[in-house]
C-alpha cells in the first residue's frame, strides 16, 4: 500500500515563500543560486493559490448550502428552490424549445 505524504498546508507555504523573498531581497547571491530560489519561490506561489483556490470554493459551497432550509429531524423533506426562475430564461423565437 502506497504511503500519502501530507503536504504543507497554506501558512508553512508562506511562510517559506516570506523567506525566500527576503533572501532574494537582502543577499547578494549568484546567479544561479537567486534563479533556483525564484523557480521555488514560484512553485510555492503557485501551491499557496491552488490551495486559496480551493478554499474559496469550499466556502462558497457551505454558503450555498446555508442559503436553503434545513430540516432539523433530518428527513430529507427539506424545500429546494430551483436554480433559476422562468423570468430568468430568455425569449426564444424558436418553437421546438419548449417553454
Amino acid at each position: 500500500m502506497c504511503a500519502k505524504t501530507k503536504q504543507p498546508g497554506f501558512d508553512a507555504n508562506l511562510s517559506e515563500l516570506q523567506r525566500i523573498v527576503k533572501r532574494l531581497e537582502d543577499e547578494d547571491l549568484p546567479l544561479e543560486a537567486g534563479v533556483g530560489l525564484f523557480k521555488e519561490g514560484v512553485a510555492l506561489a503557485q501551491n499557496c493559490r491552488k490551495l486559496l483556490d480551493s478554499a474559496k470554493n469550499d466556502v462558497m459551497v457551505l454558503s450555498q448550502g446555508l442559503q436553503h432550509p434545513m430540516d432539523p429531524m433530518g428527513s430529507g423533506s427539506q424545500e429546494t428552490s430551483p436554480l433559476y426562475s422562468p423570468a430568468d430564461v430568455p425569449e426564444s423565437d424558436d418553437e421546438s424549445i419548449p417553454r
